[in-house]
């Protein structure tokens, strides 16, 4: 019975001393306990939630100043776009390939000053500004150049 207690005795003694330096009774100086590890660890968690806290508000804070860049230059560009939607005539070339297919062109005024092809269809459009409650006539006409 010695001998088997003696088996007992030293497989409990090993595991008290598993199960003391897993819980924090180390048996040499680079054996680093349970609770000390884990309080090492919750202050790296700390800052580390404090490095990105630090970085979430930065980040917040250039995405708004993108947004506010973006909605500036969207008012820029529509202010322009009112702009040139007053100055710009556009004309559209309408006529028939040979293949039997339409092709629909666009034409600046400039290219339009140039001239058009003898006997093309072009259509003129003119810019009209649409106001709530307001009502405009769109008159239905063909014009004829005095050069046909």
């Amino acid at each position: 019975m010695t001998m088997a207690g003696s088996a007992a005795n030293e497989a409990l003694k090993d595991r008290v001393t598993r199960l003391e330096n897993y819980v924090g009774v180390p048996e040499d100086d680079e054996v680093v306990s349970l609770s000390v590890s884990t309080e090492q660890h919750t202050i790296e968690l700390v800052d580390l939630r404090k490095i990105l806290d630090d970085f979430m508000t930065e980040t917040n804070a250039r995405i708004n100043n993108i947004m506010e860049d973006v909605m500036s230059l969207t008012d820029f560009v529509k202010t322009n776009l009112k702009s040139l939607e007053d100055e710009v005539a556009i004309v559209k070339n309408d006529h028939n390939k040979k293949e039997g297919k339409k092709k629909t062109e666009v034409l600046s005024a400039l290219q339009l000053k140039t001239g058009l092809r003898k006997g093309e269809e072009t259509y003129l459009a003119a810019l009209v500004e649409i106001k709530p409650d307001t009502t405009v006539e769109v008159p239905d006409e063909t014009w004829q150049s005095k050069s046909d």
